[in-house]
């Protein structure tokens, strides 16, 4: 995603519990005007995608009262079509064979390299008209 470009109909949902965090991802993520909905742990990441399915969710692994782990797996099994990408320090080799087994569909590690993440956000919504 070009910094310069537009993404107000794009739909992102960042489940992410450091608030320190969230604020970085917000400031990072603004050039590109997509909507950005934050949710606290993994329990809210769930409700929230009952009620507003995001186009990409960038989910945090250690996360208080359900870690992005699981809350993918129960993601993926109810919306088996939902990207998520893990957003974690994690990047070990067995912990990216971990996510992909679980159903992440990529990783982001943290620090976040800026322009490797505005490359995830244009491969995803390049390719969500293939998974809806």
């Amino acid at each position: 995603v070009e910094r310069s470009r537009g993404l107000g109909d794009v739909y992102k949902r960042q489940a992410e519990d450091n608030k320190i965090n969230q604020k970085i991802f917000n400031a990072i993520v603004r050039p590109t005007k997509a909507t950005i909905r934050i949710a606290n742990d993994g329990i809210e990441a769930i409700d929230e995608v009952g009620k507003l399915f995001p186009d990409v969710i960038f989910m945090d692994i250690q996360m208080p009262n359900m870690d992005g782990i699981q809350a993918c797996e129960i993601l993926k099994s109810t919306y088996p079509n939902v990207r998520i990408i893990a957003l974690t320090a994690n990047v070990m080799a067995q912990d990216i064979k971990k996510y992909k087994q679980v159903g992440f569909d990529h990783y982001l590690g943290k620090p976040v390299n800026v322009d490797e993440l505005y490359t995830l956000i244009q491969h995803y919504i390049d390719s969500g008209d293939e998974q809806t």
